[in-house]
């Protein structure tokens, strides 16, 4: 981290930073330790649904991943929801077997009252889960944005409601827009929408990425308006494509701004919570070498975030 000489204009800005984090020190006792090193890191399984659980468990152990981010959805899942009772478990079991964590899961549901939501939050409990990132949420652009907003809002109290009932933490992932109605590429909607949400049920997955190619060198002030409810967090790196949009590349070799990321959690004291490394870049054809190829991405992010 860099450290500047204290001048009376940085002395009012870090009195006042510091006054607004003590508003929000009840977060920080509710969601654990400040972030001082880097929390556990955890494995999106979207790339390596070929792979059952177990091979997939073993390899990631192998690599020195501590858990598996598990996708239970319909596409692109390694479990489908409606065989999340038998299948879970099983998964959970993997894990265990080789040393590995169960924290995390996504899912595709975008309200708690979804056919099939309810279970796979009680089932994630039963296994041991404690955070379960949920789908995405869309504007209707016949109605007007406040409408939205109190819409989406709505979405997240359900996850809110059961996530408390379950003991699960509810998570939503910022994610940039690939058309004009996807919401929480604009971080300010997301914050607004979960003003007064508790944490401690529904929080932020965020996601730098995503946030630094939606609003380039703004994702500071993005992230700033959300840290106070961070439940966890992506890593994945990118460059700019010449349509003019972004495409995954491997860790240390794309643009987006880790080191500025990581002097940004410890200036806004965020909670140590979970990362999830997405290797979405990652084909087998290319990079035979499974393992080297994972260890080889966690090591450069551990060499960021410790």
């Amino acid at each position: 981290m860099k450290y500047y000489a204290m001048t009376r204009r940085s002395f009012f800005k870090h009195s006042v930073n510091a006054a607004s984090f003590a508003a929000l020190s009840g977060f920080a006792g509710k969601m654990g330790a400040l972030h001082s090193a880097g929390g556990k890191y955890h494995l999106f399984s979207r790339s390596f649904t070929a792979m059952g659980f177990d091979r997939l468990c073993e390899t990631a152990a192998s690599a020195g991943f501590d858990g598996i981010e598990w996708a239970v959805r319909p596409a692109r899942g390694h479990i489908i929801p409606e065989n999340v009772r038998r299948d879970l478990p099983l998964a959970a079991a993997a894990a265990r077997k080789h040393g590995m964590e169960n924290v995390m899961l996504v899912t595709s549901f975008s309200r708690a009252d979804e056919p099939g939501c309810g279970e796979v939050f009680r089932v994630a409990a039963e296994c041991g889960f404690s955070k379960i990132r949920t789908g995405h949420q869309f504007y209707d652009e016949k109605r007007d944005h406040k409408w939205n907003l109190a819409r989406i809002r709505s979405n997240f109290d359900s996850f809110a409601a059961l996530g408390e009932k379950t003991g699960i933490q509810a998570t939503f992932q910022n994610h940039d827009a690939w058309n004009a109605t996807v919401f929480g590429s604009v971080v300010w909607d997301l914050a607004e929408a979960t003003d007064g949400v508790d944490p401690r049920w529904m929080a932020v997955q965020f996601d730098v990425h995503h946030c630094f190619f939606q609003i380039r060198s703004a994702w500071m002030h993005g992230f700033d308006r959300v840290s106070d409810r961070v439940g966890s967090l992506v890593l994945k790196d990118g460059v700019h494509s010449p349509s003019g949009g972004r495409r995954n590349c491997p860790a240390g070799e794309g643009k987006v701004p880790f080191a500025a990321f990581r002097e940004r959690m410890a200036l806004r004291n965020v909670p140590q919570v979970p990362f999830s490394v997405h290797m979405e870049y990652y084909t087998y054809k290319d990079q035979p070498d499974v393992v080297g190829s994972m260890k080889k991405e966690l090591d450069w992010f551990k060499g960021v975030f410790g």
